[in-house]
């Protein structure tokens, strides 16, 4: 049985004019923007739909110039999209924010209503500013926490800094990524001193050294600050990584949101304990896709299935579909919403003709490539999926998922020389030639990429990293220029990339003679 988390990130989830598209199909989110306009209004004195929808620059300006405000903006975005996939049908098993994330993910969860929410994002950075060092940093290093640790014993060998004084460890990401956090000309010095340990580090763009002990003092105020907001039990299971362990309807949640502001998010051990619980589906609300690479970082490729948050305006509805799509593929969606999509005539209609008309589709698609596969031409325009489409007809428009038949692949298979490109080769032959260039295109182990392991949702491989590597396969078998319109999105499994490139090695072949 599927189990499913929702993730909310934390700093830097944002792209610009995000929910803009969602907002023209979903209605729903509406009451939640202008609730958060009427509190950014009031309390910030800036609006949030010019920043949210103020265009590349002015997103840029405000990161520097207006940090706090963007805030609003992230929290809305984690908000809003949970309501999306609510009226979708797609429910939780289990909420998970990443640091700032809590605080949406308590929302979601029903403690907080959405203005409570937005007023303690508020609250927080008030009291950031009252409390909070002006000199505090944070930076990424690309090493594990243990090995950071050590860095760190070895750039303090020798000196008794005070505690706040020190750089210390804020985040523990994955097995390659650490975080850590402290005073801005400290940071300078130990990001020096990871580059002679051959360790990368990167500072990032945060206004204070978050999950630090000097952050006490801001987060006893705002903790007083919180005591006056009234709470709920949860609706949904909440795991904070900050904690270490699920909410309780018990706690004194503003005191854990105050502690939150010191204590290090351990988002490496969270994964692995709610892996550990069976959750094998995530799902980020949230922008961007940063949590969703994580957790396959953590967990290992093909072992879970990951839907990260879109990257882009133009890519948000594309990106709802997808995990819409999934889901109802498994059957995965409430039960009222379910009820919805019910249609008997359609059913008996389909279980009578859908094979053939099914089989009718993939004859007429392989016979549409293979006469035209060496023009640029147009695609059919996508399908959208609608709530008055059947689940099952979107699902017979794009290419259906294959058996799960594991292939195991040789470690190094040989790869035919240029010149033979074009030859026929067997099927069998280009599965494990373009294993072998994902394998190492991602440095994931051979054995992963079966037939129908999915590229982005268990491996990771987003749309810009899978261009990327068809463009290489297109160069390297002499493949005719894609369709216009072409989406690799369509594509979900390694076996069907393996039976789009034969075919397309076939029309170039043809083309050739």
């Amino acid at each position: 049985m599927n189990r499913i988390a929702f993730m909310f990130p934390g700093q830097g989830a944002f792209y610009p004019d995000a929910l803009l598209a969602s907002r023209s199909t979903y209605h729903c989110i509406d009451p939640i923007l202008k609730t958060i306009e009427t509190v950014a209004q009031r309390r910030l004195g800036h609006s949030f739909f010019d920043v949210i929808w103020g265009g590349e620059d002015a997103a840029e300006d405000n990161f520097r110039n207006k940090s706090d405000i963007l805030q609003l903006v992230i929290y809305a975005v984690s908000v809003a999209n949970f309501e999306i996939l609510r009226q979708e049908g797609i429910e939780p098993d289990v909420l998970v924010g990443h640091s700032f994330g809590e605080i949406a993910a308590l929302v979601c969860a029903g403690v907080y209503s959405v203005e409570q929410g937005a007023q303690i994002v508020c609250d927080r950075i008030e009291s950031l500013a009252a409390a909070a060092p002006r000199s505090g940093c944070m930076a990424a290093v690309s090493a594990g926490p243990q090995a950071v640790h050590a860095a760190l014993e070895a750039f303090y060998a020798g000196r008794g800094e005070h505690a706040d004084a020190r750089i210390q460890i804020a985040v523990e990401n994955h097995r390659s990524q650490t975080v850590v956090s402290g005073p801005e000309g400290e940071m300078a010095a130990f990001v020096a001193h990871c580059a002679g340990q051959g360790m990368t580090a990167r500072q990032l763009k945060a206004p204070y050294a978050f999950h630090h002990s000097s952050l006490v003092k801001a987060g006893e105020v705002f903790s007083r600050r919180l005591k006056s907001y009234p709470t709920k039990a949860p609706q949904y299971a909440i795991y904070s990584p900050i904690l270490n362990r699920y909410y309780d309807s018990s706690d004194e949640f503003g005191n854990c949101l105050g502690q939150h502001l010191t204590l290090p998010v351990k988002f490496f051990d969270g994964i692995g304990f709610l892996k550990s619980d069976n959750f094998d589906v995530y799902v980020e609300c949230g922008a961007l896709d940063a949590l969703g690479k994580i957790v396959i970082r953590i967990a290992g490729p093909g072992v879970v299935k990951t839907f990260s948050g879109a990257i882009r305006a133009g890519a948000e509805l594309e990106n709802i579909r997808k995990v819409v799509l999934y889901f109802r593929e498994m059957n995965i969606v409430n039960a009222n919403a379910q009820t919805n999509l019910n249609q008997p005539d359609f059913d008996t209609f389909w279980r009578a003709s859908g094979a053939a008309i099914t089989a009718g589709i993939k004859a007429e698609f392989e016979k549409f490539y293979q006469l035209n596969g060496s023009q640029n031409v147009a695609a059919a325009p996508a399908v959208r999926m609608t709530a008055s489409v059947p689940a099952q007809s979107v699902a017979a428009a794009v290419p259906p998922p294959l058996a799960a038949v594991p292939v195991a692949a040789p470690s190094a298979p040989a790869v035919p020389p240029p010149a033979a490109r074009r030859a026929a080769i067997s099927r069998d032959q280009l599965f494990h030639e373009l294993v072998a260039i994902y394998a190492e295109a991602m440095e994931y182990p051979p054995e992963v990429f079966t037939e129908a392991v999915e590229l982005e949702a268990e491996l990771g491989i987003d749309s810009v990293k899978q261009t990327e590597i068809i463009q290489r396969i297109s160069k390297l078998y002499g493949l005719p220029p894609l369709p216009a319109g072409f989406r690799f999105g369509d594509f979900k499994a390694m076996g069907q990339i393996v039976d789009f490139v034969h075919t397309q090695m076939g029309a170039s072949a043809v083309a050739g003679n």
